[in-house]
């Protein structure tokens, strides 16, 4: 998952956690019930069931949501992202508040591109397809004003259900990585709010 605030060059990456299971189980169900009929006409477009699955990382300095619109059975999918710059020490806006507002932004993202008139566009292939159709979309970051906050949006095909299997993949093979995690979990204690570690189910 690309992030928006990149790091200096040749400095460390920035440590993250990931967003809470239940958070990210809740925002699932969230967008399977406001979007049904439209998940189900573009499942039978496209022939395949579109599962959404929901994902994000928390780093010292960015939340990073992201939606990723799976066609099951296949490695194709269509993914919207939301970047917010954060400061866990300040005292407002706090993490969860932060989490909302990219819940909002990314829903009335989805809401355009699965609006009835562009659900065969996307059916036959990827978000680029969408262009000739009028709509405008964020392919690389792209600041938005949304209920009168700064929030970033991107789009792309990224599937993050594959992205989440190869972190579960490197967790469970590379001890490195373990240690790493755990070095994670100390420092982000306290700080913001934390969710699964990298490669828990």
């Amino acid at each position: 998952m690309e992030r928006r605030i990149k790091e200096a060059e040749g400095k460390k990456p920035d440590r993250y956690t990931e967003l809470p299971v239940d958070f990210t189980r809740m925002v699932k169900q969230v967008l399977e019930t406001n979007f049904k009929e439209s998940f189900d006409t573009l499942a039978e477009k496209a022939g395949h069931k579109v599962t959404p699955v929901v994902s994000g990382r928390i780093y010292p300095n960015e939340i990073l949501l992201a939606v990723s619109l799976v066609y099951e059975g296949t490695t194709r999918a269509n993914s919207f992202y939301c970047s917010m710059d954060f400061d866990p020490n300040a005292s407002s806006p706090k993490a969860d508040d932060l989490l909302g507002l990219g819940v909002d932004a990314v829903g009335a993202l989805l809401a355009q591109v699965l609006e009835e008139k562009y659900l065969d566009s996307l059916a036959r292939g990827s978000l680029s397809a969408l262009v000739d159709s009028g709509l405008k979309l964020p392919f690389q970051w792209t600041s938005v004003k949304f209920e009168k906050k700064t929030v970033h949006m991107r789009v792309d095909a990224a599937n993050l259900e594959l992205d989440g299997a190869a972190d579960d993949f490197l967790a469970k093979h590379d001890p490195d990585f373990k240690a790493l995690e755990e070095e994670d979990e100390a420092l982000a204690e306290g700080k913001f709010v934390t969710g699964k570690k990298r490669g828990d189910h």
